[in-house]
């Protein structure tokens, strides 16, 4: 509340600046509510643990899929066992949901494999897009850093996502790590104890 009481008065204000610099200044706004809502939003799931329970991954997964694929995004599920986790079903479909659209966002789609070893299930979501200069493969995990620098909403947020889904993934246990795929795109790649 208080972090969004300035914003409700820069909107108040903008309403009786001229029409060129009121767009300009609602754009703005919009951003900065945005960034607001991101960082609330961060800080609650790494400071509240939700419901945990035994789940059936791959369920989980099409749960996610499905979402994208009704929107008219490309994303593919490759077939494979049946893996159970314990786990927050919500706060895990966050995460996949985040390393999905990233995929998506920059690679044209998603392709999600899941398979177990070594006591862990391994989650794969690969894309075509360009990767990431290997300098970079662990500093995106930073809160607030950004691979795109563009300030474009629609190419980037705030750079929350990627921090808050590891946040997820270790506080089950496991861990995400990206690696540039032999050809181009990249993978995330999502353990999580069995």
């Amino acid at each position: 509340h208080d972090l969004r009481t300035p914003l409700t008065r820069l909107r108040f204000h903008a309403e009786s600046a001229p029409p060129a610099l009121r767009e300009k200044m609602a754009g703005d706004i919009a951003e900065m509510d945005a960034m607001v809502a991101a960082t609330l939003a961060f800080v609650r799931d790494a400071t509240q643990t939700g419901q945990r329970s035994r789940l059936e991954l791959r369920s989980l997964l099409e749960s996610v899929a499905d979402g994208f694929t009704e929107q008219g995004r490309d994303v593919r599920l490759a077939a494979g066992e049946t893996v159970v986790v314990g786990g927050d079903s919500v706060a895990l479909k966050r995460m996949f949901a985040n390393l999905i659209d990233n995929a998506i966002k920059f690679g044209g789609l998603a392709r999600v494999a899941l398979r177990t070893e070594d006591g862990q299930a391994l989650v794969e979501i690969e894309d075509d897009g360009p990767g990431l200069p290997e300098a970079e493969l662990e500093s995106v995990f930073e809160a607030f850093r950004r691979s795109e620098p563009s300030r474009s909403r629609d190419t980037g947020g705030i750079g929350l996502g990627l921090t808050a889904a590891r946040s997820i993934a270790r506080a089950h246990g496991g861990d995400i790590v990206l690696v540039n795929r032999r050809g181009g795109g990249l993978k995330a790649l999502v353990s999580l104890p069995l």
